[in-house]
């Protein structure tokens, strides 16, 4: 694999699932092991959270563990050094191999069990250790830290810990460093590092060449684009939905599309190129000091294409408030047609989830959070003690259980942001809205936010409680245990009674 930027050019990768016919392969004989990879969007969180973002890498890092002497014979290979009349070498690795299918947890288990000797009875700060032990996905160490101070001697002391176990951490980029280069690579993210702004990788638009659309080819672009931290969401809804048609309608994968999607994808991967150069701020902290208080604002929103929710922080201070978008996320309809008020409760279980993600991933215990509706119908549904429809029901049953019933607050749909990643959107709407910067009125205090007191439909929310039926009108008379017992005549028939 070559690399188009980094520190290591080439990379070789082995095709560890390659057979001979009638026989498995290597990887089709391994356990792949539990996996103890962060989560990227729990990562890029923290890694946005504080004032300075720090990244770094480990050189080569599975070629640091080595194999057991026993299990090396299943990593033979041929090696050939190109003339035709000397027959190939057969080698064998003694390191872990870059492509077998459990060298992902032996690396992440190795690094973790590393780490875990450092925390007691070490030379070492043990907030070092805290930071580092979150902050590796596979050979990338990725974070941020509050202190300018704090740079440097955790650069020191995460060295020295990683050399220890003969890891060499190294590539060190951090806000505010002497580097003449300012533009770091990683995760497939762009990061500038002089204005301290995200951006989207999407240099790989204008080599990409499209002689024919198909189901494939779209499912292929959709994927390309990589958007962790969520501001292109609602323009990613379109292939998505155009996706989920072509399922419906049976379409193969490489059957080139009707004309009119076909012109409608073209458009669409046309305008994509003006996105190239929208950024978000790393750190979703404003620059001024003395923080007054955070709230957490959960949007959910439906259509009858998709429905979507987005995490908003709010951040006041002495002079300013702030409003970052933190997560989101937007969800096909399902293609069995189901009510608008379904839909919502969908978006709001999504919202509650991803709301609880993201508190997790910063652990946020005790900040405010807001959870924003325009259903009625959903609030009369989670905020009733009813026993709902199944569907209803076991929705409500899980958002209860993430969040508190009295956070759930209605508002008017045109001020709600989860509006836009709900429905179709273009590039060009996207960047005239900048709905990452979150909804204006939340910048006001909250005497001026736009609450407003639910009026229940009543028919649309009991439409959903389930039904009750009585089995019998006539409940016969209780007898006592003694007189059942005089009237049965085995004791099949005591056993079947008791049972009954």
């Amino acid at each position: 694999v070559v690399k188009q930027q980094g520190t290591t050019k080439v990379r070789p990768v082995f095709d560890t699932y390659a057979r001979q016919v009638g026989s498995p392969s290597l990887n089709q004989c391994l356990e792949s092991g539990p996996n103890l990879l962060e989560l990227i969007p729990s990562l890029l969180l923290r890694f946005r959270e504080h004032k300075y973002g720090i990244v770094a890498d480990i050189e080569k890092a599975f070629l640091q563990i080595s194999v057991q002497s026993e299990d090396r014979n299943f990593l033979n290979f041929f090696r050939w050094n190109g003339k035709e009349k000397v027959d190939p070498k057969i080698m064998r690795h003694a390191r872990v191999v870059f492509g077998v299918k459990s060298s992902p947890f032996l690396l992440e288990a190795v690094l973790e069990h590393h780490l875990k000797k450092y925390l007691k009875n070490s030379k070492y700060n043990q907030r070092t250790i805290d930071i580092l032990l979150p902050s590796f996905y596979v050979d990338d160490l990725i974070r941020s830290l509050d202190n300018e101070a704090e740079i440097l001697p955790f650069i020191e002391e995460s060295r020295h810990i990683l050399a220890e176990g003969k890891f060499n951490l190294r590539g060190w980029k951090y806000t505010g460093d002497d580097d003449p280069e300012q533009v770091t690579s990683f995760l497939l993210l762009i990061w500038n590092r002089r204005e301290d702004e995200l951006k989207i990788n999407l240099d790989w638009l204008e080599a990409y060449e499209l002689e024919i659309v198909s189901k494939r080819v779209i499912l292929s672009v959709t994927h390309r684009i990589f958007d962790p931290v969520w501001f292109l969401s609602p323009v990613l809804l379109k292939p998505k939905l155009m996706l989920q048609k072509m399922w419906k309608d049976n379409i193969s994968w490489d059957r080139e599309v009707e004309d009119n999607m076909k012109l409608e994808f073209l458009k669409w991967f046309k305008e994509l190129s003006s996105l190239k150069n929208l950024s978000v701020k790393r750190c979703f902290y404003p620059a001024s000091s003395g923080q007054h208080g955070i709230s957490v604002h959960t949007f959910c929103d439906a259509s009858q294409f998709a429905y979507a929710a987005a995490v908003f922080i709010r951040i006041e201070c002495a002079d300013v408030v702030q409003v970052n978008l933190l997560a989101a996320k937007s969800r096909v309809a399902p293609v069995k047609t189901i009510t608008i008020p379904r839909l919502e409760l969908l978006a709001a279980t999504v919202g509650a989830r991803l709301c609880r993600s993201v508190l997790s991933a910063l652990q946020w215990d005790n900040v405010n959070q807001h959870y924003w509706t325009e259903s009625t119908t959903v609030l009369g549904w989670i905020q009733r003690e009813e026993l709902w429809s199944v569907f209803v029901n076991n929705r409500v049953l899980e958002i209860r259980k993430l969040t508190d019933p009295t956070f759930w607050k209605h508002l008017p749909g045109a001020q709600n942001p989860a509006d836009l990643p709900s429905r179709v959107c273009s590039a060009h709407q996207l960047s005239c809205s900048r709905w990452w910067e979150g909804p204006k009125w939340l910048l006001q205090t909250q005497e001026n936010w736009p609450v407003t007191k639910p009026v229940f439909d009543e028919q649309s929310v009991l439409k959903e409680r389930r039904k009750t039926h009585p089995t019998s009108k006539n409940l016969p008379f209780l007898c006592s245990l003694n007189q059942t017992e005089n009237n049965e005549s085995s004791s099949k028939d005591k056993k079947r009674r008791l049972h009954y």
